[in-house]
């Protein structure tokens, strides 16, 4: 899900409810810690939902001890649209991938 708008609750509550399989947040210039509170929103309501963020390296969260707060992959802010189509095809390809591993398997 790409878009330039300004997300409020209303909005994230609808995306997580849909269950997306990767969300890609690119926070507009200075707004990085707003995007980070985002990211904690949906890993509460969602916590499978693999997320992107599209920041520059000194906008990401300083500490990877910040855990809820942290996107599972970031690139540049400035990465072309294919980098940006294969990064979310990667993330969705190793959800699924989770996901059928955590199958129970017939007759085991």
């Amino acid at each position: 899900m790409l878009g330039h708008a300004a997300v409020d609750q209303s909005c994230l509550r609808a995306t997580i409810a849909r269950r997306p399989d990767v969300l890609v947040l690119a926070p507009a210039a200075d707004r990085a810690a707003a995007a980070w509170h985002l990211i904690a929103g949906v890993r509460r309501g969602s916590p499978e939902t693999q997320i992107m963020a599209l920041v520059d390296a000194e906008e990401r969260p300083v500490s990877l001890l910040a855990g809820e707060v942290s996107a599972d992959r970031f690139l540049a802010e400035a990465a072309s649209i294919d980098d940006v189509l294969r990064a979310v095809l990667d993330l969705a390809r190793a959800r699924r991938a989770g996901e059928i591993a955590r199958r129970p398997r017939p007759g085991a």
